[in-house]
């Protein structure tokens, strides 16, 4: 009897992997760089806007990886960048509340040529 619970177990555990293959957390990000790069005990962040129809959003990027960090200081603003990386939410407390905000944590990046500066107005 316990070796068809684990057996179903393991079947229904195999099933939810292929029933959800977009429950990843991953996103690609084309973008203009948007800030010079801000350091914060050995994390470097900069802003990269997203041009959308009509309009501009602005994400928080954070690169961690040493690897990355001589390419993200050397980034220009105005730069396209495209990169890859996690989503992320980080929460503070203040006095009584808590505060939090989201950013993308930085996993690849690589700068891209010859596109046409955006005339999307920014958001």
């Amino acid at each position: 009897m316990r070796a068809k619970k684990k057996e179903l177990h393991l079947e229904r555990k195999a099933q939810r992997k292929k029933q959800d293959p977009i429950a990843k957390n991953h996103v690609e990000v084309v973008g203009l760089v948007a800030s010079a790069t801000l350091s914060r005990d050995g994390i470097l962040s900069r802003r990269v806007e997203v041009p959308i129809p009509g309009a501009r959003e602005s994400l928080d990027v954070e690169c961690e990886k040493g690897e990355f960090s001589p390419l993200f200081r050397s980034l220009k603003v105005g730069q396209w960048i495209c990169l890859q990386g996690a989503v992320r939410k980080r929460f503070w407390r203040t006095g009584a509340n808590i505060s939090s905000r989201s950013y993308i944590q930085l996993h690849s990046m690589k700068s891209i040529s010859n596109r046409p500066p955006s005339t999307s107005k920014t958001r």
